[in-house]
């Protein structure tokens, strides 16, 4: 039992110390790509959605986190912005989208990777994005510069960016309705804008500019607010549900891991049921129950008998009733025959008892003389009961 306890105690302190190790170690950085404008992990973008109002003031700012195919278009010049790593919508949301930009909306879409329905719509293909580990090959000091076409939002020597972002640019596009608005510094076109009815699309390959990583830098921020200011002032809707780090709440657990509090208590309270079950569920020993000896009872009727017969005054009945217990003792209990005399009776009994046969003789010869008698003395039943009672004694040792 101490060697269960001193397990259970090692166990519970190794459990402990590793816990506190795990929550005293630095988070680590989560270089995942988000886009999301309640992100504010580096490749998240809750700096550029917190600034919007900044770019479009006293406008209507919305944030919507629905399909294509559910939002309501009945605003006419309303601004709708997606950012995320890729935008490929489906036949019916591309149908849905080149509608409202015909009724006048303006869509702003940045990503690197657009396949699908809509790329083949708008007539346009993207290089081949280059694969990253979780982001980080962005970080290299080599940079290269991207610009404007418009000079009176270029920069001398445009904005600098990590030389691994140059490889997001168009292949091909439909020059006729097609008009370049920003270049790298290989004149490889980044940004375009395609008119489209009384709207038009714009279309930026690299949506990693709009990210915190890039927006606390006050020069590359300027680049990313000059590329939206292309879009005209009016009531603009921000895109939360086409994104690469999109919440969801299908599922409880998913919301408890996602908040280290939370996760730390889902984690102690099943190592917790695991020792639990480890400890409590093997097999414990029944209690052996406490087995009393059997109880002579009989002794105890013929006290009872006894008691009654000598309360009544009739001595003669209780010696009879007294020695007739007593026969049948010996006939069940030691398993004499004593229906009829036999030469050996005493001495069986006495082998069967283990007591002095002159004690057996001397009782019985007592009975004998007590049977002949119509009636006894109190001194004679005293004496008979005091020799049947060292009998039951002497027998039950």
């Amino acid at each position: 039992m101490k060697k269960k306890h001193l397990y259970i105690s090692i166990l519970t302190v190794s459990l402990l110390a590793y816990f506190v190790y795990e929550w005293s170690q630095p988070k680590p950085i989560n270089w995942t790509e988000s886009y999301s404008g309640i992100s504010k992990i580096p490749y998240g973008c809750f700096i550029m959605r917190d600034k919007l109002p900044q770019l479009f003031p006293e406008e209507d700012l919305r944030y919507q986190n629905k399909p294509v195919y559910t939002t309501d278009d009945s605003l006419k010049g309303k601004n709708i912005i997606f950012i995320n790593n890729k935008f490929s919508p489906d036949k019916f949301e591309t149908e849905r989208l080149v509608r409202q930009v015909k009724e006048g909306k303006n869509i702003f879409i940045s990503a690197y990777r657009i396949q699908g329905t809509l790329a083949d719509t708008l007539g346009i293909s993207l290089s081949e994005a280059p694969i990253f580990e979780n982001g980080l090959k962005l970080l290299q000091q080599d940079t290269v510069h991207f610009s404007f076409t418009n000079k009176r939002l270029q920069k001398p020597g445009g904005w600098g960016y990590s030389k691994q972002l140059a490889e997001f640019h168009f292949t091909d596009f439909d020059t006729a309705n097609t008009t370049v608005l920003g270049t790298t510094e290989k004149d490889q076109s980044n940004f375009i804008r395609i008119k489209n009815g009384d709207g038009a699309f714009y279309i930026h390959t690299v949506p990693y500019i709009f990210t915190n990583y890039y927006m606390r830098n006050y020069s590359q921020a300027t680049y990313a607010f000059r590329t939206l200011s292309y879009l005209p002032k009016a009531p603009t809707a921000w895109d939360e549900y086409y994104k690469a780090g999109r919440a969801t709440n299908s599922s409880p657990l998913r919301y408890i891991v996602s908040r280290d509090s939370l996760k730390w208590a889902w984690i102690t309270t099943l190592c917790g049921l695991f020792l639990f079950i480890i400890f409590r569920a093997k097999r414990r020993e029944r209690i052996i129950p406490i087995i009393e000896k059997p109880q002579n009872t009989t002794l105890q009727f013929i006290e009872t008998i006894g008691r009654l017969s000598h309360q009544s005054g009739n001595r003669k009945e209780l010696s009879d009733k007294k020695i007739i217990y007593l026969m049948d003792y010996i006939r069940e209990e030691l398993n004499v025959d004593v229906g009829r005399e036999h030469p050996n009776f005493v001495q069986r009994v006495a082998q069967r008892t283990d007591t002095d046969i002159e004690t057996v003789q001397h009782l019985f010869e007592q009975i004998t003389a007590i049977k002949k008698k119509q009636d006894i003395s109190a001194k004679e039943l005293w004496k008979l009961n005091n020799q049947i009672e060292t009998f039951y004694q002497q027998s039950s040792r």
